[in-house]
């Protein structure tokens, strides 16, 4: 059973022409369902991309099935995704979810759905990430698992996602009454917890995160990313920010292997040590002294 897909947009033309374009090297797509949530434009100025994303939405032919869901107001990032989860998962076992900046490796379906099918009755297996970010891999294994849950390009199960709770309140202060608040920050290396508690903007995917912790879910991660997310690189129409932190390469290959239902503390080891070096760096560069210094030391 090939599970259905979940492509999440708005007024992105530039990012989702890339996301499908990338889809449609997979051989799987063929054969896969997916359910594209047009999000209503917030301003005027939006409708101009909303009509592109449509148009290119309209002319995608190469799905097994194509089922369209606009949106009859701004529903924001949160609650778009959120409803139409719950939207394919009302209708389907399984999803896989992307948002419309991501770009997919040739074997971004055959991974996910080779996955979901060996984890369907592992009820402490949250979901499948496709992204993983730049660590160092020596001594990784090809596929390893890490308690919790991301993002960026991942399925996963009705059986998993009906743990997701939206109360981050009641979330942050079962973390901390487990006195987990260090381990749920990854050793202290980046703040998740306190993103989680007041609630920061698109706090969706946090919440994800810290309902699967909470419940000691596991989610499994490639050592080769079968994700990139374009939405970092600066190469949109309005994108005016370039961060490199999270730029990797997208694996040319996949091999099925069985995998032990264990957490990784090697790879958790190896995130930390990423988070802790990306975010110290991100921190100093916003100290204001620091760049009036650096634009003084520049000129």
């Amino acid at each position: 059973m090939v599970a259905p897909l979940a492509i999440f947009t708005f007024n992105r033309p530039f990012y989702l022409e890339k996301c499908i374009n990338s889809l449609k090297l997979n051989k799987l797509s063929s054969k896969t369902k997916v359910y594209f949530f047009i999000d209503y434009p917030k301003v005027n100025e939006d409708f101009h991309n909303y009509a592109k994303v449509k148009k290119i939405i309209k002319e995608t032919n190469f799905f097994k099935k194509k089922i369209i869901i606009e949106r009859k107001y701004n529903f924001g990032l949160r609650k778009n995704l959120l409803s139409g989860i719950n939207y394919v998962l009302n209708k389907n076992e399984t999803i896989i979810v992307l948002e419309d900046d991501l770009y997919l490796s040739k074997q971004f379906l055959n991974y996910m759905n080779k996955y979901l099918n060996f984890f369907k009755k592992s009820k402490n297996i949250a979901s499948i990430h496709g992204y993983c970010y730049p660590i160092d891999k020596k001594n990784l294994e090809n596929f390893f698992l890490i308690r919790g849950a991301d993002c960026w390009g991942w399925a996963t199960w009705k059986r998993a996602w009906k743990h997701y709770n939206d109360d981050h309140l009641f979330l942050s202060q079962e973390i901390k009454r487990m006195g987990e608040i260090k381990t749920f920050n990854f050793n202290n290396t980046f703040n998740y917890y306190d993103t989680l508690k007041n609630r920061l903007p698109s706090t969706w995917a946090v919440n994800w995160y810290a309902s699967a912790f909470i419940k000691g879910m596991l989610t499994l991660y490639p050592k080769n990313s079968h994700v990139q997310n374009l939405g970092n690189n600066g190469i949109g129409e309005h994108s005016t920010k370039v961060d490199k932190s999270f730029d990797v390469s997208l694996s040319k290959k996949f091999i099925f292997e069985k995998i032990i239902i264990k957490e990784n503390l090697l790879a958790r080891k190896k995130f930390e040590k990423f988070f802790k070096k990306t975010f110290f760096l991100k921190r100093i560069k916003s100290w204001p002294i620091l760049n009036i210094f650096l634009r003084f030391f520049k000129n």
